[in-house]
């Protein structure tokens, strides 16, 4: 039986979580607003035009919710973590390179596929398969990391796009996506306690009857699509407030 002392590897997979909230969303989500007038500027297009790829993001990570969540219960959520983190990456370095609006929609498209996995399933699913205990508090703490990371890559951005240009910004976001965060996933993910010879932290304390419904369940459930919904207007709204203020 393990001592009580030992450190619990659960705080490792937080940071992990963490590492994809305030990275990869600080920089894909929290900063698409700072792009917009740049790039639409050398495109030729309006702004309106260029912020449609958004929508293919809220789009398409929407629709692959549910077949993201399946496959994170059948397959190694550790590897699907990492690879959509370095698709994400290799997209941002494909954006510096684009010269059409179209692309921009493309790549809006794989994006979209990539956050159904770090967006809406990371932190919950790692969260909730290695802590018994203080799972709100942890929840909480991945979902603050990505305000975190746009109060620190925004100005950043603005910085790097006001000094070297929009496609030099987007080359050093997708190099900090591929050679920070999506080795650091490979190296330090695990999937279960089980995997580090450990069992959910908090699963010693006293024993709460869990309630809920299975996956099967809750995809047919009018409360399951009102939610996305819910998140789709919500992260809609914030991330296009930089574009209704210019």
């Amino acid at each position: 039986m393990a001592k009580s002392s030992k450190f619990h590897y659960g705080y490792v997979i937080v940071f992990c979580c963490c590492l994809i909230m305030g990275i990869n969303i600080g920089l894909v989500m929290s900063c698409a607003g700072i792009f917009y007038k740049p790039v639409s500027t050398e495109l030729g297009v309006s702004v309106g035009d260029f912020g449609l790829y958004m929508t293919f993001v809220y789009l398409f990570s929407t629709l692959m919710l549910s077949v993201a969540g399946k496959l994170m219960d059948r397959y190694s959520a550790r590897w699907l973590l990492t690879i959509s983190s370095a698709v994400l990456g290799l997209v941002l370095l494909a954006m510096s390179r684009f010269d059409a609006v179209w692309h921009f929609y493309v790549a809006g498209a794989v994006i979209g596929l990539t956050l159904a996995f770090l967006l809406y399933l990371s932190y919950p699913t790692m969260v909730n398969r290695w802590f018994n205990s203080n799972v709100g508090f942890f929840i909480g703490l991945c979902s603050a990391a990505s305000g975190i990371g746009g109060v620190i890559f925004n100005p950043f951005g603005g910085y790097l796009i006001a000094n070297y240009g929009w496609r030099t910004t987007y080359l050093i976001f997708g190099m900090i996506v591929l050679i920070v965060v999506t080795p650091l996933l490979a190296l330090l993910l695990r999937n279960y306690p089980a995997d580090k010879g450990q069992k959910a932290f908090g699963e010693k304390q006293s024993e709460t009857v869990k309630s809920g419904v299975d996956h099967t369940s809750a995809i047919k459930s009018p409360v399951f699509y009102a939610l996305i919904v819910f998140a789709l207007l919500m992260i809609s709204v914030s991330t296009l407030c930089p574009f209704w203020a210019h």
